[in-house]
């Protein structure tokens, strides 16, 4: 498992110039999908920060999300996830990549209430609307107060589901 390094916000400029450039290429690439891509660029930027040790937040929260995506280490993004949430709670962000690391995994409730909490934070949120979108809404049950399993809201559904 992949040890979480001591995190500290910093400005992404740490007076070196192609370290922010680089940083703000691999955000891009990973929110565009380019998982593979801004794994490297990140890898790179966190070796960077390592000597400083002040990692920005916002780095580990991609880096949890391309580490999950690329390398399928799931239990390792969601602590670089939990951790970049520690640092900065506050920001829709860090919760939309923890959700899409619980997706990686299989969790999608897990996945729902990170979503959930983005939203609190920016309901506008282009991320998260993003993955809402990718992993959708259940609609409520026909007969609002039986059990979704109930045989009548089953044979409703599926009615309903066939117009």
């Amino acid at each position: 498992m992949t040890t979480t390094p001591k995190t500290e916000e910093v400005p992404l400029d740490s007076g070196k110039s192609e370290l922010p450039a680089l940083a703000q290429k691999a955000v891009a690439a990973c929110r565009k999908g380019k998982y593979k891509e801004a794994l490297d660029d990140l890898e790179e930027v966190l070796a960077a920060y390592k000597d400083t040790g002040k990692i920005p937040a916002r780095l580990l929260s991609y880096y949890g999300v391309c580490l999950a995506e690329v390398k399928g280490k799931v239990a390792d993004g969601l602590e670089f996830c939990k951790t970049s949430i520690s640092k900065d709670r506050f920001h829709a962000d860090h919760y939309a990549n923890l959700a899409r690391v619980y997706i990686v995994g299989k969790a999608r409730k897990k996945a729902i209430d990170a979503l959930k909490k983005a939203s609190t934070f920016d309901g506008d949120n282009t991320l998260a609307g993003d993955l809402w979108k990718e992993i959708g809404k259940r609609k409520s049950p026909p007969v609002g107060f039986l059990r979704r399993d109930h045989p009548l809201n089953v044979i409703i559904g599926r009615v309903r589901r066939k117009k």
